[in-house]
């Protein structure tokens, strides 16, 4: 079913956008900034060489390497098509957002928020200067699980969220994130 949803899409992305679509995308593109763009590269990625970037070629482990850059250039089309489906996503959740606020739900639509990340996916590669991998978070035992539980999920390192640690201040985005 993937195959032909991205075919479709692919069509729709390749449609030429109107003057006020493409000032709202270049706006949604900024907006989300350095984020985007890593994910939307570990997308690209992911589709060459599987969803787990520990088994990609070495020189693209770490987002900020020149192999990376070379291959986000190279595949720019690629990139971008993943950064417009992230945009279509936002805009349909907005409207959905919208609709059910006026249709008289209080809190409209409630996100699922993750705790975590999956250790070989788009996150742990565009944050691993900022997670701790090769560690997992889990709950202790308890009554109902004796033997506790392992998440397979990377912590967070403390000691290097400090602003100016990471690149294009994702750090700050971050810790704001964490406080809110």
């Amino acid at each position: 079913a993937w195959k032909v949803k991205r075919a479709a899409l692919k069509s729709v992305y390749q449609t030429p956008r109107s003057a006020g679509r493409e000032l709202a995308y270049a706006a949604f593109r900024k907006r989300e900034g350095q984020s985007l763009d890593d994910f939307a590269t570990w997308c690209a990625l992911a589709e060459k060489h599987g969803n787990d970037w520990h088994r990609w070629p070495v020189e693209l482990h770490h987002p900020a390497g020149a192999a990376v850059a070379a291959f986000a250039a190279k595949h720019a089309t690629a990139v971008d098509f993943h950064r417009w489906l992230q945009w279509q996503l936002d805009d349909q959740l907005t409207g959905v957002q919208s609709t059910a606020l006026q249709s008289g739900m209080a809190l409209g639509v409630m996100h699922d928020l993750a705790v975590g990340v999956d250790p070989n996916g788009a996150d742990a590669w565009a944050l691993q200067d900022v997670l701790a991998l090769g560690v997992t978070v889990g709950a202790p035992p308890d009554e109902f699980n004796q033997l506790g539980q392992d998440w397979s999920q990377p912590p967070w390192r403390p000691d290097r969220l400090i602003v100016g640690e990471v690149r294009g201040g994702e750090a700050l985005d971050l810790l704001q994130a964490m406080n809110t």
